[in-house]
């Protein structure tokens, strides 16, 4: 305030205007030094930026290699068809080509047991006078559940049928029970205890307060594949036929064909994807160092950068040097009909790429997946081409990759550019206060020299001999 006080005064001597001579004595020191530090501040920042956007683009390209890291990707994509309305089949986990003659000679079922009041007269069975019945006397009461050679005494407080159901149903053990309705006008209400399917799921229930009677026991599955009976203790089953997964509904008359065949195209369009995300990512880094054409969306801010360049020097040479888990008849992309143009960008030979996988697709199984499955999450040494470039891929964009290096060194930058500017900001005001200083001196200088030429002035019209009409 003080010297914006000073400065309203300047002038007032000399005439000039000696704020505006201040402000550009000052603004000629600071711009140059501030334009130098504000373009290096802009640079790290537009390289930061181009960082940012190289690092999402290797997202993208490891997530079209994610879809040809592991061999499950390749065998389990298969058909599986079967002409029955006896069972269901759907590809599992590495279903192996084949056919399957397949036949079901009994369901698996669970043990169904219900308890009541007892039988009448004509041998029917007569049930409780509904859910809210009092059973005991009111007297809490056990029942026994023996389930695999284990009894478990269930306590019933609510002595009631519902209370029976409840106090089974609660105790977590492999039986469930529900309240049945009849429909009958009295003894309407009975309870149904239903255990798991298979026979090794047989349990017994003893009470004193109600009779029990065995509607359907456990047993388990029995099918015959290719010649061989099998038991299963349910009606899912995921290991009859290999990587095939069946779910059991009626027995059969006769045998069923279950046709496994390898489903090539969608591994076909997999590697596509990759070879079309490549060139994506390849279009992102063309652009992200093109010095010509600089601008704000990222074009050019990563123009000369060492860490692009030694990203895609590596993958290039990745792309064309032989698997790291070369198959027989599949060493190099080329193998599949993969080239790469002069632009750089790759081209797909679809009938080359189709040949390899109706003949050697075992061959294109190990040559990117190493025959392994969650391979990048191991320390196997080799994981075939997409494993191998999921992993570097990974590493360049983790904390301790490159990229994240470069942008701490970068935003350590930044910072210091700053403090040149809060710097640089500080001496300016220093010169300021200078300036002003001197300035100030002058104006008083000139003030005293005003006065003294008024004063001379004067005197020298006042003097008698002096003749003003002369």
């Amino acid at each position: 305030m003080a010297e914006t006080n000073i400065l309203n005064t300047l002038g007032a001597g000399s005439g000039l205007d000696v704020s505006a001579m201040v402000d550009a004595l000052v603004n000629a020191e600071r711009a140059p030094k501030e334009t130098q530090i504000n373009s290096k501040i802009s640079q790290s920042e537009a390289t930061i930026s181009g960082l940012g956007i190289l690092s999402s683009a290797m997202k993208t390209l490891s997530d079209a290699y994610q879809r040809l890291d592991d061999l499950s990707e390749f065998t389990d994509q298969a058909s599986v068809t079967a002409s029955t309305v006896a069972f269901s089949v759907e590809a599992g986990s590495g279903p192996v080509p084949g056919q399957y003659s397949t036949s079901v000679q009994q369901l698996a079922s669970s043990q169904v047991e219900r308890l009541f009041v007892g039988y009448d007269g004509n041998g029917d069975p007569v049930g409780f006078n509904g859910a809210s019945e009092n059973l005991n006397g009111g007297t809490a009461f056990g029942i026994d559940l023996t389930i695999g050679g284990t009894t478990t005494t269930v306590n019933v407080t609510d002595t009631t049928p519902q209370g029976i159901a409840d106090a089974i149903n609660a105790a977590g053990l492999s039986v469930s029970a529900r309240i049945v309705d009849t429909g009958a006008a009295t003894g309407n209400t009975q309870i149904v205890l239903t255990g798991d399917e298979g026979a090794s799921s047989q349990f017994t229930v003893s009470t004193a307060v109600a009779a029990r009677e065995t509607l359907r026991t456990a047993a388990d599955a029995i099918l015959t594949v290719d010649g061989v009976q099998m038991t299963r203790p349910s009606n899912k089953i995921t290991d009859a036929i290999p990587g095939v997964d069946l779910e059991l509904f009626v027995p059969t008359t006769n045998a069923v064909t279950v046709n496994v065949a390898r489903d090539t195209a969608a591994v076909k369009t997999a590697i596509e994807d990759m070879v079309n995300a490549y060139n994506a990512f390849l279009g992102v880094t063309d652009a992200l160092k093109d010095r010509e054409n600089q601008s704000d969306d990222g074009t050019g801010s990563l123009a000369g950068n060492s860490a692009l360049r030694t990203i895609m020097t590596q993958i290039r040479r990745m792309m064309t040097s032989v698997s790291s888990t070369p198959g027989e008849n599949v060493t190099v992309l080329a193998d599949l009909g993969i080239q790469f143009e002069l632009s750089g960008q790759m081209t797909v030979d679809g009938t080359k790429l189709q040949a390899k996988l109706d003949g050697s697709f075992d061959d294109v199984a190990t040559f990117f997946s190493a025959n392994t499955n969650r391979q990048t999450t191991t320390g196997v040494a080799s994981r075939g081409l997409a494993g191998d470039m999921v992993k570097y891929l990974a590493d360049q964009t983790a904390s301790t990759g490159v990229i994240k290096s470069q942008e701490d060194t970068l935003k350590q930058s930044r910072g210091r550019y700053e403090a040149q500017l809060e710097a640089l900001d500080l001496r300016m005001e220093q010169i300021r206060a200078r300036y002003v200083t001197q300035f100030t001196a002058m104006e008083q200088a000139v003030d005293q020299f005003n006065s003294l030429r008024e004063s001379l002035t004067t005197q020298f019209e006042n003097m008698p001999f002096t003749n003003k009409n002369n």
